[in-house]
């Protein structure tokens, strides 16, 4: 009997900065000694304190988890996309 993979293997889309900081966690996690720290496992990392802050809540709740941190987030302005042309 062989074991079941627990894992799936994705493609996200980041923004270069979010990568960035990916990189640099994953960087300071082996400069001090763990051994098997990439951005998949941050990624994973994050996931889980995503979910286990979430957990329970109403879909109202997540919706405006979400809904407050895009408001908190700098917009970006597209040239001649009509904001401030």
């Amino acid at each position: 009997m062989t074991a079941q993979r627990s894992y799936r293997s994705i493609t996200i889309t980041l923004r270069d900065q979010d990568l960035a900081e990916t990189e640099r966690i994953a960087g300071a996690l082996r400069d001090e000694g763990w051994e098997y720290s990439n951005r998949s496992f941050v990624i994973r990392a994050a996931t889980v304190c995503l979910c286990d802050y979430l957990r329970g809540k109403q879909p109202g709740e997540i919706l405006q988890f979400f809904a407050d941190r895009r408001a908190r987030r700098p917009q970006r302005i597209v040239p001649g996309a009509g904001i401030g042309d």
